[in-house]
């Protein structure tokens, strides 16, 4: 069921039968282990592990600029939408042979999911993004871990 309500989620938005961002506020709840809740998510020690060990800081960190292009080309309104938005921007990976190593990843791990892969790179990524542009957000967790 994990892995079938994404995509029906993702196929009702498409649709607009459910309001954007639907599957992203859905992989917030089910990937809620993998962040501490604070007006901006951080990723605990589990999620920087699968952030990790999946390949997704990785593809993060080689395509961040292609990435930040994307991210705002979707537009935000607030720190809190970046993070939304960085979702679906990574989502659109899913089909890419970069997602490959986060696919065998995920083959020998299930109990993890494509989506809550995705949801802890958007956080990161928008950590990469705000850090590189400290006038949105001010010092973020990645600058004060330097």
């Amino acid at each position: 069921m994990e892995h079938i309500l994404p995509s029906m989620l993702e196929g009702f938005e498409k649709q607009k039968f459910i309001p954007s961002g639907t599957l992203s506020k859905w992989t917030e709840v089910i990937s809620s282990s993998n962040y501490s809740a604070h007006s901006l998510k951080q990723l605990n020690e589990r999620g920087r592990n699968l952030l990790e060990r999946s390949g997704m800081k990785e593809i993060v960190d080689t395509q961040f600029d292609q990435l930040s292009e994307k991210l705002v080309e979707r537009g935000w309104k607030s720190l809190n939408e970046i993070e939304s938005q960085a979702f679906y921007v990574l989502k659109e990976l899913e089909n890419e042979d970069s997602a490959v190593p986060i696919k065998d990843y995920l083959y020998d791990h299930q109990e993890e999911s494509l989506d809550t892969v995705f949801f802890v790179g958007a956080i990161y990524l928008r950590e990469r993004y705000l850090e590189e542009h400290p006038d949105i957000a001010g010092p973020t967790e990645l600058s004060n871990s330097k």
